[in-house]
């Protein structure tokens, strides 16, 4: 709402809106007869995801949040992605590549987890993180640039995952530390 931002609601909002228009675009591609969405809607979507991303990217009240719930400011990694995929924007991109670089430190605990909540939670970094992850990868694998921050950035969280689940002797099941 315009007065109404959050975090969680601004940042999953984006990401289902840009997967929206990413499966949109990509069934007119397959089937050009597609019955599309009209284009007022279309260009109004289109302002309010660009909008909504900058703020995300901008604000630093929303940085300090996602600080403390990380799951909530990684999910505009891939959501900036499938805009900029559709429509380059300079000034996103940038803003976007100062963030990710700055979530190096800022997301990740010294020890190697996620902060969720300013603190632990095995089920967000196993869970959500996990999907964000794979989002990020769809985007961004082509992307030198941005894969080399995320790949430094996740090699910690995967480096602490190998400390922290333990396959059982079975294989059945990993038990959690």
């Amino acid at each position: 709402s315009p007065n109404g931002y959050n975090l969680a609601g601004t940042s999953f909002a984006v990401q289902f809106l840009g997967q929206s228009i990413r499966l949109l675009e990509e069934a007119k591609t397959v089937n050009p007869s597609f019955p599309f969405i009209s284009k007022e809607l279309y260009s109004r979507v289109k302002e309010a995801i660009r909008k909504a991303i900058l703020h995300v990217l901008s604000d630093r009240t929303m940085w300090e949040h996602g600080t403390g719930f990380t799951n909530q400011y990684t999910l505009m990694w891939s959501a900036s992605a499938a805009y900029l995929s559709y429509w380059p924007d300079e000034d996103i991109e940038t803003k976007l590549h100062a963030r990710i670089i700055e979530a190096q430190s800022a997301f990740i605990s010294p020890a190697g987890f996620y902060y969720e909540d300013h603190g632990f939670d095995m089920s967000y970094n196993l869970g959500v993180h996990t999907q964000n992850m794979m989002a990020d990868y769809y985007y961004f694998q082509d992307n030198t640039t941005f894969m080399q921050y995320l790949i430094a950035k996740e090699s910690r969280f995967i480096e602490w995952l190998s400390y922290n689940l333990v396959l059982e002797p079975d294989g059945s099941f990993f038990t959690s530390n």
